[in-house]
């Protein structure tokens, strides 16, 4: 299992009898006779990783510390050896016969090897594999919302992410049709009253219409978006959706399961997209809010290309620039550890159990993702 820096934890796997004793085994040899029996996290500028691991024996804490792009090498410390601490125990009960201490001695040394069984080479287990067991659903018409502000000032993480590129990643599920557009996600609730050159607040989405044509809307300097017909999102089943906004080739575009659906100009004014706003996700637009599920959310610091957004698909997209992972299993930080909630807007939201999620765990492998 797992454990996030809150101290929930979430199952990787539940595996039983033989299945176990294959993964167990599995587990031995990826790793050279080491089990890893827990793992916790605490992400952030300075972080670090406890492990709990059984190397053969022996029972073993491993640390490891990183200080932004540093990271130390990872520290063993043995607490115990079983079979020592066992053979004393042993030694100190006198209705125990010397027989008996022998054979329970040899079965701790060789248990590894001698009581696992062995192991269906056509196994697809995957070792480590981080799902978390929740995922929000948006009853009564809530939605999440993502804050540019903290302690009523743009955050540092926002100040730079508005400065270049920037991508929005969703994995989101539509459970009804909204009878009127809204966004899937986009800036908006703006904190303030800071206009653009064509006096309207500035702003920046994806938008979807009840007729199932999505589109991007924009407002800076007069420029607008495109609409489009594409797949059919209102099928109650989950959808990867990717929102680029390259600020480079002045371009626009968005991506769902994988296609790059449409695109327009993206002429932005000094502080565009809504630097004084938040994003909202699953709605939230003029409280044009509608039923959805969302399993994650990210946000990367350049522009995908199709074959990133292939790639996407299977989790195996290159890490670089990737910003804020949320997967619903306790919250996130940017890079500079300041801590920011996604909130659910409303009352009726709720993280439920989800078992047919998609978090991709290989995002929380980098330095600067929440897991």
């Amino acid at each position: 299992m797992l454990y996030d820096r809150f101290m929930n934890k979430s199952f990787t796997k539940e595996l039983r009898g033989k299945d176990a004793r294959e993964q167990l085994l599995l587990m031995q040899q990826e790793v050279q006779n080491d089990f890893q029996l827990f793992s916790f996290s605490n992400p952030g500028l300075v972080s670090f990783t406890i492990r709990g691991i059984l190397s053969n024996n022996k029972l073993q804490i491993g640390l490891k510390v990183s200080f932004g792009p540093f990271t130390s090498p990872e520290k063993l410390i043995t607490l115990v050896n079983i079979v020592d601490h066992y053979r004393l125990i042993l030694s100190a009960m006198p209705f125990v016969s010397v027989d008996t201490r022998l054979k329970a001695m040899k079965a701790l040394q060789d248990f590894s090897t001698t009581d696992v069984a062995n192991a269906n080479a056509g196994s697809t287990a995957v070792v480590g594999e981080d799902k978390p067991s929740q995922n929000y659903k948006s009853n009564n018409k809530n939605y999440l919302t993502f804050s540019t502000r903290q302690h009523g000032q743009v955050t540092n993480l926002w100040n730079e992410l508005t400065k270049g590129d920037m991508t929005w990643e969703v994995l989101m599920k539509f459970h009804e049709t909204p009878s009127i557009q809204t966004n899937i996600m986009g800036t908006y609730e703006f904190a303030d009253n800071t206009y653009t050159t064509s006096h309207r607040r500035r702003s920046v989405g994806l938008f979807v219409r009840p007729d199932g044509n999505h589109f991007i809307g924009s407002i800076f300097q007069q420029h607008g978006g495109s609409s489009a017909v594409g797949p059919n999102l209102f099928d109650h089943k989950w959808h990867h959706v990717v929102f680029v906004l390259s600020k480079s080739t002045q371009q626009a575009y968005y991506f769902i399961d994988g296609v790059k659906i449409n695109s327009c100009p993206y002429y932005v004014g000094n502080h565009n997209p809504s630097m004084d706003g938040t994003i909202t996700i699953g709605g939230g637009h003029l409280q044009r809010n509608f039923d959805n599920q969302v399993s994650r959310f990210a946000i990367w610091s350049r522009a995908w290309s199709q074959a990133d957004a292939t790639k996407a698909m299977t989790c195996n997209v290159d890490t670089t620039g990737l910003r804020v992972l949320y997967t619903l299993d306790g919250g996130y930080e940017d890079i500079e550890n300041h801590y920011l909630d996604l909130k659910s807007v409303g009352s009726g939201g709720a993280f439920v159990a989800c078992t047919d999620c998609n978090h991709c765990s290989t995002y929380a492998s980098t330095a600067v993702s929440i897991r």
